[in-house]
């Protein structure tokens, strides 16, 4: 059932007067938000009106990953806009204020807020400046309706251009909490990748690695969030390496929709000279 604000309509209980300028209302089963802007109106002397020109606002949830190949990353801005079966949003810049966006291999991730588009038919990026970048995959997640859109990159954007990107497929979030051993040496500077595989197919292989944050401490737990297509129950879970420091997993726990799987490393078997570890025993709970 979908969630409509038709109008606001407002009291003033006393004489000292109020002048708002936008009001956002945020109710019904998925926290809906609407919005009347630019008001500027008096409210006083316990007089009341009504707002009629209710906005239906959207959170959109943008992770783009840039590609590995050489020169993928870029200092350019880099703009997107949504397009859907009820419309199209503005134009939004994607900047993370003091962070270093767009690096190459890692994921970026952004939150916009505009009106709700309906079905996700495509995705347009858009750069301004000559430094050139090459995305991989790009995912955007609509908080309201809970549907998750992705879809593969093939092409540079660079020298001002755009890029339409409308072969869309539905996408599956990936949750993981991964806790290193307290033991000595146990964390890493390595390279960690890993990949999922399940009852109808395997995950692509994601690095994992938070932007400017030290991950695999020893005896931390760091979370990692990643799109991929649906892969079916879990089967099992598969780290690599790249790097001769050594990694020591002590917990792995993995949330795919309302299903956890998690596994521990009883054996204290360490992942590291470029090798591969596979844990399978998961215990599973919905």
């Amino acid at each position: 059932k979908q969630w409509y604000q038709r109008r606001v309509a407002i009291t003033a209980g006393g004489t000292d007067g109020w002048m708002p300028e936008d009001i956002t209302v945020t109710y019904g089963p998925h926290g809906s938000k609407h919005t009347v802007e630019n008001i500027n109106r008096w409210l006083d002397d316990n007089a009341s009106f009504k707002l009629c020109n209710v906005k239906s606002v959207v959170q959109y949830d943008i992770a783009i990953e840039t590609s590995t190949k050489s020169w993928s990353g870029t200092d350019s801005s880099i703009f997107i806009t949504l397009r859907g079966s009820d419309g199209t949003t503005a134009e939004h810049e994607l900047d993370n204020r003091g962070i270093n966006d767009f690096q190459k291999g890692h994921t970026s991730k952004f939150v916009i807020n505009d009106k709700d588009v309906g079905s996700l038919s495509c995705i347009v990026l858009r750069i301004y400046g000559r430094d050139g970048f090459r995305a991989q995959t790009v995912t955007v997640v609509n908080q309201v309706r809970k549907t998750t859109s992705s879809t593969d990159v093939y092409e540079w954007l660079d020298d001002n251009g755009s890029l339409e990107l409308c072969d869309l497929r539905q996408a599956t979030e990936y949750s993981l909490a991964l806790t290193t051993s307290t033991k000595g040496w146990a964390g890493t500077d390595s390279g960690i990748y890993v990949i999922l595989k399940g009852s109808n197919g395997n995950t692509k292989e994601h690095k994992l690695d938070t932007i400017s944050h030290n991950d695999f401490r020893k005896g931390n737990t760091d979370t990692y969030v990643f799109y991929d297509q649906s892969i079916g129950s879990l089967d099992c879970i598969l780290f690599r390496i790249n790097g001769k420091d050594g990694w020591l997993v002590d917990t792995i726990t993995v949330e795919i929709g309302y299903y956890e799987y998690s596994t521990a490393n009883r054996s204290n078997v360490w992942l590291d000279g470029y090798k591969t570890i596979k844990f399978c025993n998961l215990k599973v709970e919905y």
